[in-house]
């Protein structure tokens, strides 16, 4: 849907998304709240960036970071893509009832919730193997 209406891969929408509602941000903070490495975020606000999707200016509380915001035309692509992604969950998610839907809402939020705590910067993910461990019945 991003890619071919707008040139945005997923992880773009994403920062797109992150900065529409907690602008400005460092790429370090939208890398924490995306549980995703420095690398990846610089590579693709780069990408944003080369298509004016996003601005950068220099903090002055730290001259050595640079935040970022929305550029008038980011604003004007999330909002276009806003409408279209409700409309996508809402058509994915018609089958289920209002209570259905509600219900897992509640448990997608505790499994993202979960998921935060187990996968962020740090993970020992040998505690992760040996707690976990690899099953070969979860590939079915």
């Amino acid at each position: 849907m991003y890619i071919s209406r707008y040139g945005l891969n997923v992880i773009g929408w994403r920062i797109l998304a992150i900065l529409a509602t907690n602008s400005p941000l460092s790429a370090k903070d939208i890398a924490e709240m995306l549980a995703t490495d420095q690398v990846t975020i610089s590579r693709a606000t780069e990408q944003l960036a080369n298509k004016n999707l996003i601005r950068r200016r220099v903090d002055p509380k730290d001259r050595r970071r640079q935040l970022l915001r929305l550029s008038k035309r980011g604003t004007d692509i999330y909002n276009q893509i806003l409408p279209l992604l409700f409309a996508t969950e809402n058509a994915i998610l018609s089958p289920l009832s209002t209570d259905e839907r509600r219900e897992f809402m509640r448990m997608l939020s505790i499994v993202q919730d979960h998921s935060d705590e187990t996968v962020r910067e740090g993970t020992n993910w040998e505690h992760i193997i040996g707690e976990y461990g690899y099953r070969e019945e979860n590939l079915r």
